[in-house]
């Protein structure tokens, strides 16, 4: 259906997302972050063109979720990124919940 929800493979391609949808992933060191295993960046496409960009924090919780920063004020993902995600969330992050409904890792 033309969406892609992929983790980058480099370095050079969170700069290039940051660029294209003038993200801070460069400024805000999201590349120490995922380097030292705090978060993972997770990277949404719609027919080859950048629209999103998610951050897995630890135990699988979805952190940040942004479209295209050029508007702070407009900025949130589509509806159609939003599914795109969740869909891969379901298909790859696993929540276990303990009996009293706190989430583990």
């Amino acid at each position: 259906n033309g969406w892609r929800v992929y983790v980058p493979e480099s370095a050079e391609d969170i700069v290039r997302q940051a660029e294209a949808l003038k993200q801070c992933l460069v400024s805000a060191d999201y590349i120490g972050k995922v380097i030292k295993g705090e978060s993972v960046l997770v990277f949404v496409s719609f027919r080859g063109r950048p629209v999103a960009t998610a951050e897995i924090l630890p135990g699988g919780k979805l952190g940040q979720f942004y479209g295209n920063e050029a508007d702070r004020s407009r900025c949130a993902p589509t509806k159609a990124a939003k599914e795109a995600m969740a869909a891969w969330q379901a298909k790859f992050i696993k929540i276990k919940k303990t009996k009293a409904g706190k989430e583990a890792a």
